[in-house]
């Protein structure tokens, strides 16, 4: 549970989706009272829950194991854990919680460390964040799209919160190959973290040696490019007094080359996609406090918009509250736009909608030092 949303459906990681994990109840027997009390609430919650209309139970435990462990637990509190925060260096998932309501603040952070019997080394997302907040999530890696194209995707550098590089200054940006099957060869650890109410923050850094090769938009073209001057790549996440959040990125650079920072704007509001007419995320979006008509742009179109640091983007929680994430990057970028798909809220068709990806665009033969400070509040709410 502890790597779960605010509103405790799962994340869009890797090809996970938003739906109601309910497959502890074949263990909870297992577990000592504390952590079955998490559990009972955690469940009575998310069992009650109908606000994502198209996602679904994600139950994988026979009935056959429910009626040899599953036991009578109506003695059992219904209780929040003392802990919010879950950073750990065993882990490839690092999760950063302000409480436990379903309006938290929340950010999770991909540290894929270790070689895994799966195909999550094919996943180009090393070091890439995801962010929720007031009972949205407002920036969300696009997930494992299924129904709008064959196969799964997209697996890709572009579909998620990353940065994306070049090797030289005419090429195209690609993302960093995290490995190949299930073997990973460009591994992230997490180096240094400290979680507290005061202040919290997570390290990690990748030694990248290779991108993906990739067309003109940026999506792969077959096979790798072997870096000729390889750059050390160093995120770090920052809470501080869990109030908003703070992403610096090192990019150790030596050559000329293009250096992009993606951000994917979601919602969980959006209408259903049907076949041949995809839909929209709920959203305005304002760069440097004008308007961008990102909704009638043609899909996979990028549009050069202005030179600048800061973006607002406008939607509607599930609860149909306003609500406004607020973000300012320096150092000044070119800003461009790209309608992109996502999939959110659900598991079929109908989540697998539009959104804007926004690129913060360097071309530079200096080191990229950057700096992202973003919080969401209430349209009514007071900056």
């Amino acid at each position: 549970m502890w790597n779960t949303l605010p509103n405790k459906y799962d994340t869009n990681r890797a090809t996970a989706g938003n739906v109601k994990n309910y497959y502890v109840r074949g263990w909870l027997n297992l577990l000592d009272n504390n952590n079955q009390s998490y559990l009972r609430k955690f469940q009575s919650i998310i069992g009650a829950d109908n606000k994502l209309p198209y996602t679904r139970w994600y139950d994988t435990t026979a009935p056959h194991i429910y009626f040899c462990t599953y036991d009578d637990y109506s003695g059992v509190l219904k209780l929040d854990p003392n802990w919010t925060t879950h950073l750990d260096p065993n882990s490839v998932f690092q999760v950063f919680r302000k409480d436990w309501t379903d309006i938290s603040s929340w950010l999770s952070f991909i540290t894929w460390n270790d070689t895994a019997d799966s195909t999550r080394a094919m996943t180009a997302d090393q070091l890439n964040f995801d962010y929720y907040d007031k009972g949205d999530y407002l920036i969300a890696d696009s997930g494992e799209i299924k129904y709008r194209q064959a196969g799964y995707g997209p697996l890709y550098g572009k579909g998620h919160n990353v940065i994306m590089i070049s090797d030289g200054a005419s090429g195209y940006p690609g993302g960093a190959i995290k490995g190949s099957g299930s073997i990973l060869t460009t591994p992230a650890c997490l180096e240094y973290y400290l979680s507290g109410d005061v202040f919290e923050f997570a390290e990690s850094s990748i030694d990248w040696r290779k991108i993906e090769n990739t067309n003109s938009n940026y999506e792969p073209s077959g096979g790798a490019i072997t870096l000729e001057n390889p750059v050390e790549w160093r995120r770090s996440i920052i809470y501080p007094s869990k109030e908003y959040f703070i992403v610096l990125d090192y990019l150790d650079n030596s050559q000329q080359r293009k250096i992009y920072n993606l951000f994917h704007l979601t919602s969980f509001k959006h209408d259903e996609t049907t076949a041949g007419n995809p839909a929209n995320v709920e959203g305005i979006l304002e760069i440097e406090n004008n308007p961008v008509d990102w909704t009638n742009q043609n899909f996979n179109e990028e549009v050069d918009i202005s030179s600048g640091t800061e973006i607002k983007w406008n939607t509607t929680n599930i609860d149909g509250q306003k609500i406004q994430t607020h973000l300012c990057s320096i150092p000044e970028s070119q800003i461009s736009v790209e309608k992109f798909w996502t999939r959110i809220g659900g598991e079929d068709l109908a989540s697998e909608v539009d959104h804007p990806i926004i690129y913060l665009k360097k071309n530079t033969d200096e080191d990229l030092y950057r700096i992202t400070a973003f919080y969401t509040l209430y349209a009514d709410e007071e900056e």
